[in-house]
């Protein structure tokens, strides 16, 4: 069997297990050719198997009975790609293929047979629809900051312009006591002024009687 028949044979494995089974919750989709980025070269893993937008798996395939490359190749796509599990394959039979999984410590360990595989993939249902949940509630945390914004700016905008204008009144008002008061003690003070000139007046006059009369 040709490389194009084992491609053919996982594409339709994993659309029939993952795809065709999907929960309402996730949605799995099968790519072929999927770009990984490997140091400064772009690769091509033969197919890959996501979820959601989350890369689960990356498969390299070979026609029937060859090697050769292929494994090392599947783990230099999981080192550089987030997805945590791996196929090779180079024979139509899913029993046959080998099934590997990137461990925390980026350690690539054999899986011994597929329906562990598939259980791995089942398993991370949940972490995949709490991150999307995660996702949803941000995205409706920021829609709802954005309506009280709308809301709250026009408020406050019309408390800060009834701040600005109790303040301008208050200085106005302030302003107009200043003056009175500065009007009213400028009278007092020529009142003053005008009271001691007159008191001084007297003085005088009264003095100068006096020095009359002593010389009369």
């Amino acid at each position: 069997m040709s490389e194009l028949y084992v491609k053919n044979a996982v594409v339709s494995y994993l659309t029939k297990e993952f795809v065709n089974k999907g929960q309402n919750e996730i949605r799995y989709t099968v790519r072929e050719e999927y770009p990984i980025q490997i140091g400064s070269s772009r690769r091509r893993a033969d197919v890959a198997l996501l979820a959601g937008r989350k890369l689960l798996a990356v498969v390299e395939c070979k026609k029937e009975g060859k090697i050769g490359e292929g494994i090392k190749q599947l783990q230099s796509y999981l080192y550089a790609s987030p997805a945590q599990l791996g196929v090779f394959a180079n024979s139509v039979s899913p029993d046959n293929w080998k099934y590997y999984q990137k461990l925390p410590n980026e350690e690539v360990k054999f899986i011994r047979n597929r329906h562990v595989f598939q259980e791995l993939v089942r398993k991370s249902h949940k972490d995949i629809a709490e991150l999307e949940a995660e996702i949803e509630k941000q995205r409706v945390e920021h829609v709802t900051d954005q309506a009280r914004s709308r809301v709250t700016l026009p408020a406050i905008q019309e408390r800060t312009d009834q701040i600005i204008e109790e303040e301008a009144k208050k200085r106005v008002t302030e302003t107009a006591i200043y003056c009175k008061v500065s009007e009213n003690l400028q009278k007092e003070i020529k009142n003053l002024k005008s009271t001691i000139e007159k008191q001084r007046e007297e003085i005088n006059s009264q003095t100068g009687c006096m020095v009359w009369g002593w010389i009369l």
